[in-house]
């Protein structure tokens, strides 16, 4: 069946039944037409078969799971990130100082090119 204006307004009853936010919605859109009455039914079994249902709720555990994950991970970055910047503010610190570059790597953990590259920006 090809499609013509003629039959625009049924097309657009259903994307709108395809969108609605539940079952009510979709049959107060099919009301009236007998083939949109058939499509909301099919909808319904969809809407509530196992298999889909089961579907969504695993897809909603994946993503809990993966949202769980990527707050870790940033947590884990950010804490790093601040450590390093943290390792850097005390290492300018003491080169203000005059400290050793040696006694500032056990201090800080950070390697000598590190230190030298920290006392080029100052």
């Amino acid at each position: 069946m090809a499609y013509d204006d003629s039959r625009k307004e049924e097309l657009l009853k259903i994307l709108r039944m395809i969108y609605a936010k539940d079952e009510k919605e979709r049959f107060e859109i099919a009301k009236g037409c007998e083939i949109l009455m058939d499509l909301a039914q099919v909808m319904k079994k969809f809407v509530n078969d196992e298999t889909v249902l089961e579907y969504k709720s695993l897809t909603k555990k994946v993503e809990d799971i993966a949202r769980k994950d990527g707050i870790q991970k940033g947590r884990a970055s950010g804490l790093a990130e601040g450590t390093q910047v943290e390792k850097h503010k005390i290492a300018k610190n003491l080169l203000n100082l005059n400290i050793d570059i040696s006694t500032i790597m056990q201090s800080t953990g950070l390697s000598k090119q590190e230190i030298l590259n920290l006392q080029k920006a100052i």
